[in-house]
């Protein structure tokens, strides 16, 4: 994933955004990895049960 400029959806770096996948996406071809972004950045709704569990993983969930 070449292109330095790019930024994730998120505003985070492209390398940082890199950093979080897995090596073996990293060695997709070039066409493939545009999908595998394609797909990461397509809008998802998400329910109440998905953005609890994905805060919990984050670690950003409120103990108690």
């Amino acid at each position: 994933m070449s292109n330095a400029r790019y930024r994730h959806k998120s505003g985070m770096p492209r390398a940082e955004a890199d950093a979080m996948v897995p090596a073996s996406v990293i060695e997709l071809s070039a066409a493939d990895q545009l999908a595998f972004w394609r797909v990461l950045e397509a809008p998802v709704k998400l329910t109440s049960e998905q953005k609890t569990l994905a805060k919990i993983m984050r670690g950003e969930a409120r103990s108690g």
